[in-house]
């Protein structure tokens, strides 16, 4: 037992610093790769046009076991093979330890292919060493056979597992906009991965009733189940040629010695207020997620594969099981020597990857200031061959922009109790921190991490689209309006594509017809009264000059009653006052003037078609052109209050376009 557990301690240390999930810069972004690991959904709509994964190394030591022996530095007690170097051991009765962790994360790519839609490819080698429920006492005898128990002990243990496990993955993921309304947007993500074995031990004990003979490093084991199992029939360099071999392509690419599917899935959703979503999509107020992660299993095969359940009463020494693991057959011996009973039949083993729940929120405090709170909670079943991570809640204060990031990671875990503190620091492509880093400056401490790496990004160029619907301003017939690529950028659904005839190409307001503005641009007297339209009050109705070219109107007639709530229309997808609108609105205005006590409330509508931003954004934008336009006849602006009601309150049937011409029209409303 001994020489595995130093073994794969001295292999996966080798091989990488140490880490698990980077919340650091995996909570930012624009941290490249690192967020998909925490949930695939992260990679849509990413600020990253193109991502080129160059390395990451991670890893790192959770246990519950001792606190970190720092005296002679933790790498060196480490390596030594001697975990009475390592730890300085508590008075739990039982215990979990994984130590190390580590992983590499090879060569990968992530594609922005379209603004909602993002594809990734990954690749990645782990290894865990764990030992889970393991008593106290049985652990130091056989992993330090020098300490002999200094009186007699009698003990039970049950549902103790220890898995060492190394495997190299290929990931293909998919994140992509779901949803997509109004001030919230819905993300979902799939990342699915080729799993190869390479190299794992197993030990899974139902039961095992111990007594120890004081001043001796023997015990008497009773009622034992035990299963062993492994794909290694010689154990003292197999786990460590799992890192040690010269090309490291050939770990990820070459031939396995068990294989699997994985998966990982998960949902976001933004909330971005609706002044900004114009524009300005990654500006999120808060953004919620929710992902499972590491789904799957290695199946390794009965022909490749070696299996022993003992079971029954015996003697044993912690040097015996020491010089007999190293090899299946020499183990199985020395279990019967020692009067067990062993069954070898050869059989599937699957060893299970270590999923997890995944729970975040992350909220906008000021510009680039953020806060990350991160729920990381186990779903993996302890009794089967496998690893599992500990459960642990993580708040992440950041600030976080495009060539520069700095977050500081809190972590209460659950394992310990106990809370810990680490720094993520990234410039442009290249990272290094450390989830838990106070064993390196304060004792006491039950684990420690930290990681490094770095990627190529390639940053999506920032096309100019004030209205945010897609369409760059440049070929954007309505830019300040919000509307569909198939009608040139403009909303309405009747609307049709419009026509450079149609259209005032010499004035930059494309938002309205030529014969809409042909007034404004000439002398035009439409009404025939001798006053010109720009300067005519009516300009569609006669009347004498002193009367600013309006009719006479009884004073009789001149009653808010009749104006009290008046509607005009509008056209598809635009806020423009038309000639019929016009007409309606001077003589609103002469009421206005006449009744300088009366106010004007505005109310702009759209029919239903488009998000609920975009009709938001067209109804106020209705309101406010009937407000300019009866400020120009002389109505102070005090007086004019406006609001954007959208879709609501509809007058007709939107399901046909008669219906919905109606429903596109501004209400105003007199109050004294």
């Amino acid at each position: 037992m001994k020489k595995i557990y130093s073994t794969a301690i001295a292999a996966l240390f080798s091989m990488s610093a140490f880490g698990q999930l980077n919340m650091g810069v995996a909570t930012g972004n624009y941290g490249g790769m690192n967020s998909l690991y925490l949930n695939p959904a992260s990679i849509a709509g990413s600020h990253h046009k193109l991502v080129v994964d160059v390395f990451t190394v991670i890893g790192g030591v959770d246990n519950n076991l001792g606190t970190i022996n720092s005296n002679g530095g933790l790498i060196g007690a480490v390596q030594s093979g001697r975990n009475n170097d390592v730890f300085n051991y508590g008075d739990s009765k039982t215990f979990s330890l994984l130590a190390p962790y580590a992983e590499v994360r090879g060569p990968g790519l992530m594609f922005n292919f379209h603004r909602n839609h993002t594809l990734a490819f990954t690749t990645r080698l782990r290894g865990m060493n764990q030992f889970n429920n393991f008593d106290r006492s049985l652990y130091e005898t056989i992993a330090n056979p020098e300490i002999a128990a200094n009186s007699n002990v009698d003990l039970t243990s049950q549902n103790f597992n220890y898995t060492a496990h190394i495997w190299s993955e290929l990931g293909l993921s998919y994140g992509g906009v779901i949803y997509d309304h109004g001030s919230g947007r819905l993300k979902g993500g799939l990342t699915v991965r080729y799993l190869g074995g390479i190299g794992y031990v197993g030990l899974r004990g139902r039961n095992l009733d111990a007594h120890f003979v004081a001043g001796a490093d023997s015990f008497y084991a009773s009622n034992s189940d035990l299963e062993y199992a492994s794909n290694i029939l010689n154990t003292q360099n197999a786990l460590s040629n799992g890192f040690t071999n010269n090309s490291i392509f050939s770990q990820f690419f070459g031939s396995k010695a068990g294989s699997g599917v994985g998966a990982d899935l998960g949902l976001t959703y933004e909330f971005t207020p609706v002044d900004e979503v114009i524009g300005s999509r990654g500006d999120y107020m808060f953004r919620i997620s929710a992902s499972v992660i590491d789904l799957g299993r290695i199946n390794y095969r009965a022909e490749n594969n070696s299996n022993a359940i003992v079971k029954g009463n015996g003697y044993v020494t912690g040097q015996g099981l020491i010089d007999n693991v190293r090899s299946f057959d020499d183990f199985r011996n020395y279990a019967v020597r020692q009067g067990f009973s062993a069954d070898t039949t050869r059989r599937d083993t699957k060893v299970y990857l270590p999923t997890r729940l995944v729970l975040g929120i992350d909220y906008k405090v000021h510009k680039r200031y953020y806060v990350n709170l991160t729920m990381i909670g186990n779903l993996a079943d302890r009794d089967r061959f496998g690893n599992s991570f500990y459960s642990q809640l993580v708040l992440t204060p950041r600030y976080d922009a495009r060539l520069f990031s700095l977050a500081a990671p809190i972590t209460y875990n659950a394992l310990t109790s106990t809370f810990r503190a680490g720094l993520g620091v990234r410039f442009s492509g290249f990272y290094i921190g450390s989830d838990d880093a106070l064993a390196m400056i304060v004792r006491g401490q039950y684990g420690f991490n930290c990681y490094a790496g770095g990627f190529i990004p390639i940053n999506a160029h920032k096309i100019k689209d004030i209205d945010g619907d897609g369409t760059p301003d440049k070929s954007d017939e309505c830019p300040d309006v919000a509307g569909p690529p198939e009608n040139h950028g403009c909303p309405g659904d009747d609307m049709g594509p419009r026509h450079e005839h149609d259209m005032d190409t010499t004035d930059n307001c494309p938002d309205l017809y030529t014969y809409e503005i042909e007034a404004a641009q000439t002398n035009a007297d439409a009404d025939g009264d001798g006053i010109a339209d720009a300067d005519d009050a009516c300009p569609a109705v006669a009347g004498p000059a002193d009367n600013h070219g309006c009719p006479e109107t009884k004073t009789a007639t001149k009653t808010t009653a009749n104006f009290s709530v008046t509607t005009v229309s509008m056209p598809a997808g635009k806020a423009a006052v038309t000639n019929e609108a016009a007409t309606t609105l001077d003589q609103l205005a002469i009421v206005l003037r006449e009744y300088p006590a009366y106010a004007a409330t505005i109310e702009g509508y759209t029919d239903d078609r488009g998000t609920s931003a975009q009709n938001k954004i067209v109804s106020g934008a209705r309101a406010n052109a009937v407000k300019s336009y009866l400020a120009s006849k002389g109505i102070a602006t005090s007086r004019l209050t406006t609001k954007a009601m959208s879709s609501m309150n509809p007058i007709a049937d939107n399901s046909t376009a008669t219906g919905r011409a109606k429903n596109r029209r501004v209400v105003i409303r007199l109050q004294k």
